[in-house]
C-alpha cells in the first residue's frame, strides 16, 4: 500500500475507525481492499485484485503456508493488517478483545514453514557431502539466512513497513519488486516439482511392493520395477493437480495444507524412532565420509538454501507477532534450534546407514517390514497435498502482471485454467528430469529460486536503505557477493 492511506479507515455508520482487512501486494499502486467484519458479511461484487483476495489467491510476497497461517485466519476473525503504518502494525492480528500472536504461536508458525518433506532428503546429501564439511556448510548457510532475515527486518522497521517486494521497489526500484516476483516464481516452480519427485520415489515403491505381494494388485498393476513406475507417477499427479488448481478458493483448501503436514511429521517422528533404535542397536557403520571436494561442498550450499527457504514469511510473521520487540530473539533462537534439528536427524541416518543411504531417507527402511510401506505411503501422500499448494503464488503473480498489460485474456476463466494447467504441467516436466539427480535438482532450485531471495535482494536493500556504516555496508557487500558465488556455482554445476 502506498503512504496516501495513512489515516484510520471510518464505518459508514458509526464514523468510528473501522476493523477491517488490508489486502496488500508488491505493486503500490494497486488499490486497497477492505472486507466488512460483521458476521457473514463479504462484497456481493469487487474488482478483479479484489476478486482474486477474496477467492484467496496467494499474496506473492507471501509462501502459501503464510496465507493459510495468517491471512485467512486474519480474515475469519475480522482483525486489521497494514503493513504500511507503524501505529496498525502495533493492532495486526489483534481481535476486538485483544490479543495477537504469542511467542508459542510464533515459534510454531515458524516451526511449520521450516520443517517438512526436505529433511527426508537431507541425509543423502549430507552423505555426499562429508559429515564434517556437510554439517559446517549447513550451519553456515542457515546462519546467514537468519543475517538475511534480520537485514529485510530491520528495512522494514526503517521504512515504516512495507512488504518483500515493495522495500524491494523503494531501494531498487521498479526493476527491483520484478526480481523479487521472478524469484518467488521460480523457487516456487521448483518447490511444486520437488514435492513431486518425493511423491514418485516414494509412492513407486508402494506400488512396486503391493504388485509382489497381491496377486490382485500385479493384475491391475502388471509387471514393473519402482524405476518403471518413478516416471509415470510423475504424470499421473497431473490428472489431480490441474483440476486443483483451476480453484481459486486457498481457504477451502487448507485441509491439504493440515492433512500433508500431518502426515509428512508423522513420518519424521517414525523415522527419529526408528533412527534412535537402529544406532541403539547396531552402533555406526565402520566407514564415513568426513569431507568432499569444493565443488560437492558449494552445491550442498545450495541444497541448504533450499531447505531453509522461509525469508518470504518473516515479514508477515513479524506483523502478526505481539511483542515486537521480542521477535528478534524469537525468530534467532528458533531458526537455530531447527538448524539442530536438522544436522541430528541427517548426521544421525549418515552414521547409521552410511553409503547404503537412499535419496530419500524412507526408502532405507527393511523392505520387508510393513512400516516402510505405511511410512512411505504416508510422505508420499503428504508430499501430495502439498503439490496441490505449492504453485498458488505463482498463478496470482502470473495473472496479476497478466491483467495489468495488454494480455487481458488469462484474466478470463478458460485463459486462467490454460495458464494455470501449463504451469502444473511445466512443474511435472522439471520433476520427470530432475528427479534423476535429486539432490543436484534441489540445490539448482535453491541456488536460482532461492538465494537471490535469502542473500542477494536483503543485502541490496538493506544497503540502499539501511546501511550508514562502513561496517554496515561492508557486510551488505559481502553477503551479496557470497550469494552471487553459489548462484553461479550451483547453476553450473546442473550443465557439468
Amino acid at each position: 500500500t502506498s503512504g496516501a492511506m495513512q489515516a484510520p479507515l471510518l464505518d459508514v455508520k458509526t464514523r468510528q475507525p473501522s476493523r477491517t482487512l488490508r489486502a496488500f501486494t508488491s505493486d503500490p499502486g494497486l488499490p486497497i481492499v477492505q472486507v466488512d467484519n460483521s458476521p457473514g458479511r463479504l462484497p456481493a461484487k469487487a474488482n478483479s485484485d479484489s476478486d482474486l483476495f477474496l477467492r484467496g489467491a496467494a499474496s506473492p510476497e507471501r509462501s502459501v503456508a503464510a496465507e493459510m497461517d495468517m491471512r485467512y485466519r486474519l480474515l475469519a476473525k475480522g482483525f486489521q493488517c497494514s503493513a504500511d503504518d507503524r501505529e496498525s502494525e502495533e493492532e495486526v492480528g489483534a481481535p476486538s478483545g485483544g490479543g495477537v500472536s504469542s511467542e508459542v504461536a510464533t515459534v510454531l508458525v515458524i516451526l511449520k514453514a521450516f520443517v517438512g518433506g526436505t529433511m527426508l532428503v537431507l541425509p543423502a546429501s549430507l552423505l555426499q557431502t562429508g559429515l564434517v564439511a556437510g554439517n559446517i556448510t549447513l550451519w553456515a548457510v542457515a546462519l546467514l539466512e537468519l543475517w538475511g532475515m534480520f537485514k529485510l527486518l530491520e528495512a522494514h522497521r526503517s521504512n515504516a513497513g512495507g512488504s518483500f517486494g515493495q522495500l524491494a521497489q523503494k531501494a531498487l526500484g521498479k526493476g527491483g519488486s520484478v526480481a523479487v516476483e521472478v524469484s518467488i516464481v521460480l523457487s516456487q516452480l521448483g518447490f511444486t516439482a520437488a514435492e513431486m519427485i518425493y511423491v514418485a520415489k516414494s509412492g513407486a515403491f508402494v506400488l512396486s511392493w503391493l504388485a509382489s505381494n497381491s496377486d490382485l494388485a500385479a493384475e491391475w498393476l502388471g509387471e514393473g520395477s519402482q524405476d518403471d513406475w518413478e516416471p509415470n507417477l510423475v504424470w499421473l499427479q497431473l490428472v489431480l493437480a490441474i483440476p486443483v488448481s483451476w480453484y481459486r478458493d486457498l481457504s477451502a483448501l487448507t485441509i491439504f495444507n493440515v492433512v500433508g503436514n500431518l502426515l509428512i511429521f508423522g513420518a519424521l517422528l517414525v523415522l527419529s524412532v526408528v533412527t534412535t533404535t537402529g544406532l541403539w542397536e547396531q552402533g555406526p557403520v565402520s566407514e564415513l565420509r568426513l569431507a568432499s571436494p569444493l565443488g560437492q561442498v558449494i552445491t550442498f550450499a545450495g541444497f541448504s538454501v533450499f531447505a531453509f527457504e522461509g525469508i518470504t514469511m518473516v515479514i508477515p510473521i513479524y506483523v502478526a507477532h505481539k511483542n515486537k520487540d521480542s521477535f528478534t530473539f524469537t525468530l534467532g533462537w528458533t531458526i537455530m534450534g531447527i538448524t539442530a534439528l536438522f544436522s541430528i536427524f541427517a548426521s544421525a541416518n549418515v552414521v547409521l546407514y552410511g553409503d547404503v543411504l537412499e535419496p530419500i531417507v524412507t526408502l532405507n527402511l527393511p523392505s520387508s517390514s510393513i512400516l516402510r510401506v505405511w511410512v512411505s505411503c504416508a510422505f508420499a501422500l503428504g508430499s501430495l497435498t502439498l503439490v496441490f499448494l505449492m504453485a498458488f503464488p505463482t498463478y496470482e503473480i502470473i495473472e496479476t502482471n497478466l491483467s495489468r498489460s495488454s494480455i487481458r485474456w488469462v484474466t478470463r476463466c478458460a485463459g486462467s485454467r490454460s495458464m494455470r494447467t501449463a504451469v502444473v504441467t511445466l512443474c511435472a516436466v522439471l520433476a520427470r528430469f530432475g528427479g534423476s539427480s535429486l539432490d543436484l535438482f534441489i540445490s539448482g532450485v535453491g541456488a536460482i529460486g532461492c538465494v537471490p531471495l535469502a542473500f542477494v535482494y536483503p543485502a541490496a536493500i538493506h544497503y540502499c536503505l539501511v546501511a550508514e556504516t562502513k561496517m554496515q555496508q561492508l557486510g551488505d557487500v559481502a553477503l551479496f557477493i557470497f550469494g552471487i558465488i553459489i548462484m553461479i556455482n550451483c547453476t553450473a554445476a546442473l550443465f557439468v
